[in-house]
């Protein structure tokens, strides 16, 4: 690596051709504050490299010191974020799909009727039947009412009209408190099932609910894969700059050690300073990732939490 020293017949390196450049680049020599010396940049155009009388470009340093091996930098390896295969949709048969409309709409109605009570023929037909075997019996409690007073000598026409009467009454009332029964039954039912109907309601509610959960899981579950993609991509960014940050640091311990067995102490203590800025700035880098790695991770904890809990209430609406 050139030493940052100027002298009059030296050549900056921004004067450099591309040639002399990436031929001190491959010698490990090449500093864009340096000055190199004119006759030995005359040996790289001359012959592509260095004299083994000459090794040195740098303007005012020993000669007759052996080169240092060519060094490769290292490069950090490519991350890419991985392909998340969307999670497939949900689905239901079109057996379910039609049972959902047809328990639906019969919900509806059942709801807007207010609950079912005994339909009104139905409880024409019990009055009637009731009344019949009230009727008959009303006619049977005559018959032996008249006989009992013709047995007895009564036959006042006045009494046995009477008598007839009160036997009709009862009838008749009797016949007024099955009626009243039966409307009350019917109103009590028609109560009954509205109940039902609402629980139904409530049931069929939370069924819908936990197929709205089934229709976006597997979109949630693909978003989540995506974020875990996302994190897993970036965290193998950070590590491969890690390892960059280390095979570096290897770089220059071997630049360091090679310039000490040759004894070029300005080019140890060059690369030791080197060593010391390049770590300094690699833990400044390492820290700085290791904050976004956790805000990073943070975030797509809330994230998902949100997301888990508005898809839930999302489904508890539809």
């Amino acid at each position: 690596m050139a030493l940052k020293q100027q002298a009059t017949s030296s050549v900056p390196a921004n004067q450099l051709t591309q040639e002399q450049i990436d031929i001190l680049k491959s010698k490990g020599q090449y500093d864009t504050n340096a000055y190199y010396n004119p006759d030995y940049l005359a040996t790289l155009n001359a012959g592509g490299g260095a004299r083994e009388a000459s090794p040195s470009g740098l303007s005012g340093q020993v000669q007759n010191v052996a080169q240092l091996p060519n060094i490769s930098m290292p490069q950090a390896p490519s991350v890419g974020t991985p392909t998340v295969t969307p999670a497939p949709e949900y689905t239901i048969s079109p057996e379910q799909q039609a049972w959902q409309e047809m328990y639906s709409q019969q919900l509806q109605q059942w709801i807007e009727a207010g609950g079912y009570g005994i339909p009104e023929e139905t409880q024409a037909q019990m009055i009637q039947r009731t009344t019949d075997t009230l009727k008959a019996k009303e006619a049977e409690d005559i018959r032996v009412m008249r006989n009992n007073m013709e047995r007895r000598g009564l036959t006042n026409s006045g009494l046995v009209f009477s008598n007839e009467q009160k036997i009709r009454a009862n009838t008749t009332t009797a016949i007024a408190n099955y009626i009243s029964d039966v409307q009350i039954q019917s109103a009590l039912m028609k109560m009954a099932s509205f109940e039902k109907a609402l629980g139904a309601a409530g049931e069929y509610l939370g069924y819908l609910s936990q197929q709205s959960q089934l229709a976006y899981q597997p979109k949630y579950a693909t978003w989540q894969a995506q974020q875990q993609a996302n994190l897993a991509a970036y965290n193998a960014q950070v590590q491969a700059k890690l390892t960059e940050y280390a095979q570096q640091m290897d770089v220059y311990k071997m630049q360091i050690a090679q310039s000490y067995e040759q004894q070029n102490m300005e080019r140890a203590h060059y690369f030791t300073m080197q060593e010391l800025e390049f770590q300094a700035n690699a833990e400044k880098d390492i820290i700085q990732m290791q904050i976004e790695a956790n805000e990073r991770a943070a975030k797509q904890m809330e994230k998902g939490q949100l997301m888990g809990m508005m898809l839930g209430v999302g489904a508890m609406l539809l």
